[in-house]
């Protein structure tokens, strides 16, 4: 039988062709109906269905039965053929029956009509929608006076209004919004199951009275006679009441508690901290076994608990957060005990809740490896036609997540890598040092410490631990050669990060220092630099930057499912004004280039901003379409005449310009002489976008076509860069554009990425030869791979 898909579908069963939704109104939309059938046809690209064929290649029976490579290679990769049940046919009918009746369809109808041709089955699902009913008036009731009015006001800006489609989708949502925030107001017993929603459709004029009702506790005890949330110890009263924190109780390790030996001292500490200066002392008790791996300091700051303060499960989540983001635990549970009784067993007056806050300690040291591989097309050599081939990198690195005992987190990173010359088994290779066979080298090494809340000059109790502050302090040595020359950096910073309702992400760094001494080896490559632009020459010669940046980021993105979600990322920073201003004022003397310097080595002076933002559009649960948008902008002044190199922008690469190598492209139209010695293309400013779509294939394999367009500019015209220059009347033609396809290897935890592009618009050439796709060949295709999604 071959590849055929029949031998995997029983003797009398039929292959499941199609199906198809056919609706009568675009009031509802079509893509509604079609998410609600139970059984898909195989998967096709262009009318193929790969996946089903390749599956077909392995022979009928368990898996258990069938060679090594049906098991995993055919069935792992391909798409099993489906075999159409009427039973999946019939329940997609009531589902969207169902759906019709939720949205206010009540006049609706859904049949099904089968199609079997041959050993293939089609399904038509006619879909009539009918009137759609719309909400007359919507009111709030409950004989429990108490919580009413607080529902009344809870309910008073709700989206249920008159005249809007009955939708009991909104219904339930709203009846989610209301029990949440009952809770934020106290009422800890109260639960969605309470909420009721009484519908009076009879005027005949598609029409609905719709009120919400909350049941009263004995109401519903008596329509819940099992297991009954009215029959819980916490609902002995017969109306609702606002709960109030009373003890705290604190246990910094439980785990450990738990392991060690019964017979052990574990004692009972009663702590006083005050959060804030507007609150007063708060009461933990601490019960923990000595000796305690945790400052005990540490975890009171994240406790958003307040003694006497209503009940609200925000101050839990925002606990949570806090401990969480100490990165110090693997088990974090917080609970309560409702107190309803005082000593003489009687009924309190005010419901009072006592708070348990359960840790468990991870191990705080972690080490941590990679080897890195690649084959690079880069030229890192001082002539063009000398290009590397092979390349490593190895990178270790070691961290201790409680080195203070305070959750500070201290890490050291070392990085060794290399790439090797193309010609390295060339006969034209006759003498050999310790140099000749590497084309590049890096070294470095980088250590720092983050620490869980604002060191100076803020005191702990001008913040609130809910925003998940940290601060860090970093320094590093990076040491680079290449065959003309090398280059060293020594960096330092120190800044302050912190989160708003854990999208929003805010970053100072109030300094940074970047300190980069170079040494050109090449004779030639030093007197060709001098005929060059400042600029160039600046970027080749000793500097310092000292800057200040502020970071933000913005991720809507809700982890818990697919829906479409905006990223933004923006930074500003500036350098040097400070220095310059006393360096100025103090009349110091300057250089050949007439820069001032510290220490003989001059320093940058520049305002730099850019910005990224992203869109994900879900098409359906396995498809997307990724819109992106970037650009930047860097003004040197005062104390500097270009950007420093490793400010500058480039573009070209694996995740940004895919037709393109790495700082292959611009600035401008301008223009690569392969006569000449090379350096790095960089700019000024930068403009660019991407549009990706992303889609599966077959099993573990995604495929994806995109658009890349972008280029950078200069601000100023530069020698020998001719058309570099950002000029307002021609800029615009001088966006690359690469267009391409990709495979993405999707395993879980890992993405392998692989695509192949080709340039459409190239800005380098001529104006009349531009448009580059008809002289496009396989030649000219260039491969980018790659780990994790380009964007």
């Amino acid at each position: 039988m071959g590849c055929s898909p029949y031998k995997h579908i029983s003797e009398n069963g039929y292959l499941l062709a199609k199906h198809k939704v056919l609706i009568d109104s675009k009031t509802l939309p079509k893509s509604d109906f079609t998410n609600l059938i139970k059984q898909d046809p195989n998967s096709s690209i262009l009318g193929i269905k790969l996946g089903m064929y390749i599956y077909s290649l392995s022979p009928r029976g368990e898996d258990s039965t069938v060679s090594f490579i049906s098991r995993n290679i055919y069935r792992k990769i391909g798409q099993k053929p489906v075999e159409f049940e009427k039973d999946y046919a019939h329940r997609s009918t009531e589902n969207m029956k169902s759906y019709l009746k939720n949205k206010g369809c009540f006049d609706g109808t859904v049949s099904d009509s089968i199609f079997y041709h041959k050993r293939k089955a089609k399904v038509y699902y006619y879909v009539h929608i009918g009137e759609r009913y719309k909400v007359d008036t919507f009111f709030v009731t409950s004989q429990d006076q108490g919580i009413l009015s607080s529902a009344i006001e809870i309910m008073a800006n709700s989206p249920i209004k008159k005249d809007i489609f009955y939708d009991e989708d909104l219904f339930n949502q709203e009846r989610d919004r209301l029990a949440l925030e009952l809770n934020k107001s106290g009422y800890y017993d109260f639960a969605k199951e309470y909420i009721l929603f009484n519908i009076d459709t009879n005027n005949n004029n598609y029409a609905a009275k719709v009120n919400l009702e909350i049941q009263s506790k004995e109401d519903f005890e008596s329509e819940n006679n099992e297991d009954s949330l009215a029959n819980s110890t916490t609902n002995t009263s017969s109306v609702f009441k606002k709960f109030k924190i009373r003890n705290i109780y604190i246990y910094p390790d439980i785990a450990y508690q738990q392991a060690i030996d019964t017979n052990s001292v574990i004692d009972t500490n009663i702590i006083f901290h005050r959060q804030k200066d507007k609150y007063g002392l708060n009461k933990y008790y601490v019960i923990y076994s000595p000796p305690q791996s945790m400052n005990i300091k540490t975890i009171l700051r994240t406790v958003m608990f307040q003694r006497d303060s209503l009940y609200s499960p925000i101050y839990a989540e925002r606990t949570y957060s806090a401990l969480n983001q100490l990165k110090n635990y693997k088990f974090i549970d917080i609970s309560y005990d409702p107190i309803l009784f005082d000593n003489k067993q009687e009924v309190l007056d005010t419901s009072l809740l006592d708070c348990f806050i359960k840790l468990s300690l991870t191990k705080p040291v972690l080490f941590s490896t990679s080897l890195e591989a690649n084959f690079s097309a880069v030229n890192n050599s001082l002539i063009s036609n000398n290009t590397s081939n092979f390349g490593m990198e190895l990178n270790a690195g070691v961290q201790h997540k409680n080195i203070f005992k305070g959750a500070e987190i201290f890490s050291f990173n070392g990085k060794t890598a290399f790439e090797l010359k193309s010609d390295i088994f060339s006969k034209k290779v006759d003498t050999i040092n310790k140099w000749s066979l590497v084309n590049a080298f890096e070294a470095g090494f980088d250590f720092g410490i983050e620490i869980p809340r604002f060191l100076m000059p803020f005191g702990t109790k001008l913040y609130s631990m809910q925003f998940l502050p940290h601060t860090t302090i970093k320094t590093g040595y990076n040491f680079q050669k290449r065959n003309y020359f090398e280059r060293s950096i020594f960096n330092l910073n120190f800044g302050y990060s912190w989160n708003y309702l854990t999208k929003y992400n805010h970053a100072i760094i109030p300094i940074e220092i970047n300190l980069v001494k170079m040494n050109v080896t090449s004779q030639y490559y030093v007197d060709y630099i001098k005929t060059l632009d400042k600029r160039i020459r600046y970027q080749y010669s000793d500097h310092l930057v000292s800057d200040s940046r502020y970071s933000f980021m913005y991720n809507g993105q809700d982890a818990n499912k697919k829906t479409d979600f905006t990223y933004v990322r923006f930074n500003i920073e500036s350098a040097g004004n400070l220095i310059y201003l006393t360096s100025n004022l103090s009349n110091a003397s300057k250089n050949d280039l007439h820069q001032y310097t510290i220490f003989g080595i001059p320093y940058a002076q520049y305002l730099r901003t850019d910005i990224d933002i992203k869109r994900y559009h879900y098409i359906g649960e396995s498809q997307v379409l990724v819109f992106r948008a970037y650009g930047g902008i860097g003004m040197p002044y005062g104390n500097s005449s270009g950007l420093p190199y490793e400010k500058s922008f480039f573009s070209g690469g694996n995740n940004n310009h895919r037709a393109w190598d790495l700082r292959e492209i611009g600035p401008g139209s301008s223009r690569i002489d392969d006569t000449k010695l090379r350096y790095d293309r960089s700019g000024d400013v930068q403009l660019g976008g991407n549009v990706e779509y992303r889609f599966p294939i077959i099993s573990v394999l995604e495929g994806a076509a995109f658009v890349d367009v972008g280029n950078i500019w200069n601000l100023h015209e530069q020698k020998d860069m001719a058309g570099g220059q950002m000029l307002l009347n021609s800029f615009y033609k001088e966006f690359a554009t690469g267009i391409g396809l990709g495979i993405r290897l999707n395993i879980q935890f890992l993405i392998i990425r692989f695509d192949l592009a080709v340039k459409a618009w190239d800005p380098s050439k001529p104006m009349n030869e531009r448009w580059v796709i008809p002289q496009t060949n396989f030649s000219k295709i260039n491969m980018n791979v790659g780990i994790g999604y380009p964007f």
